[in-house]
């Protein structure tokens, strides 16, 4: 009787031990989609940045040009 509980209890903690194995593979897995997503984030968001600059100087350049076509105005 007391070989066949610790037999089962042995069993049990294996399971539990392979489940915990199993639940930290998938943790690994998800901070490495998490690390992957930050990335992107991060690059999205410099791209952005250097949108909202580009835009900037687009939009100085049309005020010069709208400042140089008005001097052709009669």
């Amino acid at each position: 009787m007391n070989n066949e509980l610790v037999a089962a209890n042995v069993g049990v903690i294996g399971r539990v031990a392979g489940a915990a194995e199993q639940q930290a593979s998938g943790a690994q897995a998800v901070r490495g989609w998490v690390e992957t997503i930050h990335a992107q984030a991060e690059r999205s968001a410099q791209v952005v940045m250097q949108t909202t600059a580009s835009s900037k100087v687009l939009d100085d350049l049309a005020a010069q040009l709208r400042a140089s076509l008005g001097q052709f105005r009669a």
